[in-house]
C-alpha cells in the first residue's frame, strides 16, 4: 500500500521527502516543561563532557506570543575552560537520527536577555553550524545545517561573533521557544 501512496505522491506533483514536514524537534515548545532538553559542558577535570542542569530553565513569564513556556539558557563560562558552541549549551534530543549529507532546516524563535547577541546552532559535537544575530525583542530565525555527520541531537549556544563554525561560548543569557526541525531539501 505504501509504494501506492508514493507513486500517487509523484504523480500529484509531491515530490517532497517522507516526513520533512514533521517536526523532529522533541518539546520544542516548553508550554509545560523543558525535558527531554539538558544543558551540558565541559567537566572541572577539563576532559570530559557532563550534563549541567544550571545552564537551562523553564521560563514561564516571558515566553514567545504568550505561550505556556520558553528555555531560559544562562551562561557565564569558569576562565579556567575552553567551552565550544559544538558540544556546550542547550542540547535539543531528536526524534531520529539524521543522516549525514542531508539539510536540517531549524526554525524557532529567540530573543537575547543579556550578553552575547549571536547564537549558534549546531550538530552535537560538529559538522554543521548557523549562527543568528539575536536582539532583546522575540524574532523567528531560521538556519540550514549542511549535515557532515549524523545526528541526533543539535546544541544552542551563545557566541561572540557572528562566524560560521565552531566558536567559543560567550557569557549571557537568551530565551528560545517554538524550535521546529524538518529535514530540508533547500
Amino acid at each position: 500500500m505504501e509504494k501506492v501512496w508514493i507513486v500517487l505522491g509523484i504523480i500529484s506533483g509531491w515530490l517532497m521527502p517522507l516526513g520533512a514536514e514533521d517536526n523532529l524537534v522533541i518539546n520544542g515548545d516548553f508550554e509545560d516543561e523543558i525535558e527531554p532538553w539538558y544543558g551540558q559542558k565541559l567537566a572541572a577535570d577539563g576532559e570530559k563532557f557532563v550534563p549541567a542542569p544550571e545552564l537551562i530553565s523553564h521560563e514561564t513569564k516571558d515566553a514567545y506570543n504568550k505561550s505556556k513556556g520558553a528555555l531560559k539558557f544562562t551562561f557565564e563560562k569558569d576562565p579556567e575552560f575552553l567551552y565550544h558552541s559544538h558540544n556546550s549549551g542547550a542540547i535539543c534530543k531528536l526524534s531520529e537520527m539524521v543522516s549525514a549529507g542531508n539539510k536540517l532546516k531549524v526554525v524557532f524563535y529567540a530573543k537575547s536577555l543579556d550578553g552575547a547577541y549571536h547564537l549558534s546552532v549546531s550538530r552535537l559535537w560538529g559538522g554543521g553550524t548557523a549562527t543568528v544575530e539575536l536582539s532583546d525583542k522575540w524574532e523567528k530565525h531560521e538556519v540550514i545545517l549542511d549535515l557532515e555527520s549524523d545526528t541526533n541531537a543539535l546544541v544552542f549556544a551563545l557566541a561572540p561573533t557572528r562566524q560560521e563554525g565552531i566558536q567559543k561560548l560567550a557569557d549571557g543569557v537568551f530565551l528560545l521557544d517554538q524550535v521546529n526541525a524538518t529535514v530540508s531539501t533547500k
